[in-house]
């Protein structure tokens, strides 16, 4: 797949902010649910419940930033992207509904 810089910055602005958030989430995850209003018992088993989407998304992160550098990932990277992307979408809309 050829790529634009303007796909490779899109790719890599996605996994920037994806990169963030996991980080974020693994780091410090009391604190980055606070922000939104989330409090829970910091029990070791609660957090590692909520850690491990942090997990999950610096590696798929990882996988669109490969696509950045490797035109052969580049419609991988993409396609993880957009299902990451819209998966947060749809669940916000899934969440608003009920």
């Amino acid at each position: 797949m050829n790529t634009t810089l303007k796909h490779r910055a899109l790719l890599a602005t996605c996994a920037a902010v994806a990169a963030t958030v996991g980080i974020a989430i693994l780091v410090a995850p009391v604190a980055f649910h606070a922000t939104n209003g989330i409090e829970f018992a910091a029990t070791p088993s609660a957090l590692s419940d909520v850690r491990a989407p942090g997990g999950a998304l610096v590696a798929l992160a990882g996988l669109m930033l490969a696509g950045v550098f490797s035109p052969m990932l580049a419609a991988t990277s993409t396609a993880v992207a957009a299902a990451v992307l819209l998966s947060y979408g749809v669940a916000r809309l899934f969440a608003m509904a009920v």
